[in-house]
């Protein structure tokens, strides 16, 4: 589903995500910093983190490779987040700059969900090599080309 994303400013490419037998999830592909920062303003994300992400784009690479490793779940539209590490392309993020953003990701992504008509997670974990959801979901995406 991830890779077979048709919006324009979609950063995420060749994406992969395995689901440990602990829980754990480890997600990983190629991030295209020049699409990331439309992607993210066009979904509402604050000005002020997207223009300061802007300005470090040009010391990136334009479409590095990354990697997450951590557990999350859900319950009741709540995101529970932890990232255990995370790298893009050569660089392993800090563990303090992980836990100090990893709150706005997951407030991030609650409101994605909450913006999508139709949709409620009622409750979603990640448990022995597989997702078990319970969510409702539009029969139909819908995306603004």
């Amino acid at each position: 589903m991830i890779n077979s994303a048709t919006y324009k400013y979609y950063p995420l490419t060749r994406t992969q995500v395995k689901i440990n037998p602990d829980g754990t999830v480890e997600a990983s592909g190629n991030f295209s910093t020049p699409k990331a920062v439309h992607w993210a303003n066009d979904l509402g994300a604050d000005k002020s983190v997207t223009g300061k992400a802007q300005s470090y784009i040009g010391y990136v690479t334009p479409n590095p490779s990354f990697y997450l490793k951590g557990t999350i779940s859900a319950s009741n539209g709540q995101i529970n987040l932890d990232i255990a590490s995370a790298k893009i392309s050569m660089f392993t993020a800090p563990k303090s700059i992980i836990d100090k953003y990893q709150g706005q990701l997951a407030d991030f992504v609650e409101e994605r969900i909450a913006n999508v008509p139709g949709m409620k997670i009622n409750s979603a974990t990640f448990a022995n090599g597989k997702l078990t959801l319970d969510a409702t979901y539009p029969a139909v995406e819908k995306s603004v080309r």
